[in-house]
């Protein structure tokens, strides 16, 4: 199965692929918040929108008017844990 987060494919996404999303984040991160992308399973798209922000930071920077570079994006996939426990949730969160 591809890893859709290291996919040599996203240089071919537009630089308008979900911008509705990717405004509403970089609002999040010029307030200094945090945030996170939760969504059901196999529908929502959110490995594709954080594997774009992963993978596409020039698109980002243009949306964050100060030192973008100090930004990271990760995804973990829940549906990937070896099983759905708080420890184990925890331990591959920090493990990112």
């Amino acid at each position: 199965m591809e890893n859709k987060a290291t996919s040599d494919n996203w240089p071919r996404f537009p630089d308008t692929f979900r911008t509705e999303q990717v405004a509403l984040i970089a609002r999040w991160l010029a307030g200094g918040e945090s945030g996170m992308i939760i969504g059901s399973s196999g529908a929502a798209g959110k490995s594709n929108l954080v594997g774009f922000l992963m993978n596409r930071p020039d698109v980002m920077a243009t949306r964050i008017a100060r030192q973008p570079e100090r930004y990271c994006f990760l995804l973990l996939d829940i549906n990937a844990l070896p099983a759905l426990t708080v420890p184990v949730f925890i331990a591959v969160y920090f493990k990112v």
